[in-house]
């Protein structure tokens, strides 16, 4: 009688396996594109609705919002950063609410500084949000023994810095009146206690950078803690390896309190054009408030044909008196950017530094146009 075969054999069925194996290495890099591609869309998203914010903030109040707000009596009160100032335009007015506007960030109620704002993050970026940063609660704690954060205190992120232009330095006008301001053609939209209206932004609304991206995470380390010796705090504590780029949104900070002295390299939500994008290890961010002038601000060297400040009170660090960090996103060759007029573009890391840096001022004066 015959015998009739009811299953694969061995050989058949490694070459299903097989098969099946190279199908789905052909369809996972479609896949992961098509991911990639949602994640960008949703990036758009979230800044054009920043755009939107933004806009209507200017109608309500006539101008854009400041970078942060600095009580002129003591530098380390920082108040709302520019995320908080925009939530009710984005629908947050409950959080909004809970937020004091008559109290620095680090003394908001813990609820509100741990709050995930979904629209705050891009989703490519590889950072935990919310994140909590025992070396930030340490010094806080030590320093501002009166603040209401836990032990075990949670901060909400955001991957979106504002844009302060190509000079890292720093500027608290009016009242520094003895001291000398960015010149102006440097300038971004933001700045401490600064508030840009729309027809100061000369340089065309379409051609001037008002936000970008500002991500964190393993991928991206802090440039001064790199350097042996320098983030003296956090290796004392044993906590040297959990230093990010992060941006809290509630806090617009450089890092007043806890610079160089302690070691500790803090973040703000404000970024600059100083250097490249996607810059890594990233520059960390902080201000001497005692000698807030152009003339001690340096980082790396600007482009050809844009001014650079020349002196440095430490050249070894590559830094003065003045730091700020510089954009950076977890897409793949560059970066999404919000221009004042509420739209939104992809930027190459390859940019020409010059024509990236042009395009961050709002009162350069250049006559430039986004590359193809």
């Amino acid at each position: 009688m015959d015998r009739r075969r009811t299953a694969f054999t061995l050989v058949e069925l490694l070459v299903v396996i097989a098969i099946i194996g190279v199908l789905v290495a052909l369809l996972l890099p479609a896949i992961q594109a098509a991911r990639e591609a949602a994640r960008r869309s949703k990036c758009v998203s979230n800044l054009k609705q920043f755009g939107i914010a933004l806009q209507n903030y200017h109608d309500a109040l006539k101008t854009f919002p400041p970078a942060g707000c600095v009580n002129p009596r003591r530098a380390a009160d920082v108040f709302a950063s520019p995320h908080a100032m925009l939530m009710p335009y984005f629908e947050e007015t409950a959080l909004h609410g809970l937020y004091n506007q008559k109290l620095p960030w680090f003394k908001q109620r813990p609820e509100v500084a741990e709050t995930v704002v979904p629209i705050f993050s891009c989703p490519s970026n590889s950072g935990d949000n919310p994140l909590q940063d025992k070396v930030l609660l340490l010094v806080i704690n030590s320093l501002v023994p009166d603040n209401v954060f836990r032990s075990d205190q949670s901060f909400g992120t955001t991957n979106y810095a504002f844009c302060k232009g190509v000079t890292d330095a720093w500027s608290f006008p009016p009242y520094q009146a003895n001291r000398k301001a960015p010149f102006e053609s440097e300038r971004g939209m933001f700045d401490f206690n600064w508030a840009v209206p729309m027809r100061k932004i000369t340089d065309g609304t379409s051609r001037s950078i008002a936000m970008g991206e500002g991500a964190f995470g393993d991928n991206w380390q802090v440039s001064a803690a790199t350097r042996p010796g320098q983030d003296r705090f956090a290796l004392a504590t044993g906590l040297a390896a959990q230093r990010q780029p992060y941006m809290a949104w509630i806090n617009a900070e450089p890092s007043f309190l806890v610079g160089p002295e302690l070691g500790v390299y803090l973040y703000s939500v404000v970024a600059c054009t100083l250097e490249p994008l996607n810059k890594n290890p990233v520059t960390s961010a902080w201000v001497n408030a005692e000698a807030l002038t152009t003339d001690g601000s340096k980082s790396l060297p600007g482009a050809s044909g844009t001014r650079t400040p020349t002196s440095c009170q430490d050249p070894d660090d590559n830094c003065g008196a003045h730091v700020a960090p510089n954009f950076r996103s977890d897409h793949p060759g560059g970066g999404h950017f919000l221009f004042a007029d509420g739209s939104a573009h992809f930027i190459s890391e390859d940019i020409e530094m010059l024509l990236y840096q042009q395009l961050s001022t709002i009162s350069g004066d250049e006559i430039v146009d986004l590359p193809d």
